[in-house]
């Protein structure tokens, strides 16, 4: 969510979500990074179907057919989706609602208690019904509903793969994740509404950019940096001022091209 609380047709409002009024972005994202590989707008056009299965097609076309795995949380996850992705030969993963179209009903009869699972199988298609401290549904079309030994402070426990903690580690793991957007995010109020969204994807950008930093730093054997280390080094960068402070391995040297060399077309 950019929030936004002007007058726009694009603005909606969404209850469960911290900021309320604003533009929708629908993000798709590489799983173990972070990086951005496309992104969409909620723009109220009629035209384009804002479903969440026909969302996820449209961000998904061009990765189609090539055996990649989908992450989702329970906003997106449901049979639909899954049927759609399984004839383009594209596996999920992702937790589930309960109420979703085509659940199967005698899966939810019993009462569990907590370590109970349940299980059933449609295909290639596992839904899983785990009891922890609450109800946890998964489906999974790549993971057999197996369970594993986990050692705690007094005892060794057996519980199932955790899709749900692999949703979370793809989803929510990478640089992407919402604290970065409330930590440098530019939160001034605007009046014209296009700003807004400018602004959030300069921030989109910067966050790419760290990202591909970082893993160049990794291949060259040095340590990551953070992402305010990075802001930092970056305004030093395009201000042009020299940084004594900072550690030498640390300092990102960027090219200072666009004060040096001509910006003209050359024809």
């Amino acid at each position: 969510m950019v929030p936004f609380k002007g007058r726009s047709r694009f603005k909606v409002y969404m209850k469960d979500k911290p900021t309320n009024w604003g533009f929708k972005l629908y993000v798709f994202c590489e799983g173990k990074t972070g990086y951005v590989y496309t992104l969409e707008m909620y723009c109220a056009d009629r035209r384009f179907s804002n479903k969440a299965v026909d969302v996820t097609m449209r961000l998904m076309q061009p990765l189609l057919n090539k055996g990649h795995r989908l992450f989702v949380d329970d906003y997106y996850c449901c049979l639909k989706l899954w049927n759609r992705l399984k004839s383009s030969h594209t596996t999920l993963v992702g937790t589930c609602r309960r109420n979703r179209i085509g659940m199967p009903r005698d899966l939810f009869e019993d009462r569990q208690r907590p370590g109970d699972l349940d299980c059933r199988r449609k295909g290639h298609l596992i839904i899983t019904r785990w009891m922890d401290k609450r109800e946890v549904i998964t489906l999974s079309s790549c993971h057999l509903p197996q369970l594993r030994e986990t050692i705690g402070r007094s005892e060794v426990k057996e519980k199932p793969l955790r899709c749900d903690r692999l949703c979370e580690a793809h989803v929510w793991s990478g640089p992407l994740r919402p604290a970065h957007f409330f930590f440098f995010t530019m939160r001034r109020k605007q009046h014209k509404w296009w700003k807004k969204p400018s602004l959030h994807l300069l921030t989109i950008v910067s966050i790419q950019i760290m990202i591909l930093l970082n893993v160049h730093r990794k291949y060259d054997g040095r340590r990551t940096i953070t992402m305010s280390q990075f802001v930092k080094d970056l305004i030093v960068s395009l201000a042009s001022i020299e940084d004594t402070t900072a550690e030498a391995e640390d300092v990102v040297h960027l090219p200072l091209i666009r004060l040096k060399e001509r910006h003209f077309i050359e024809t």
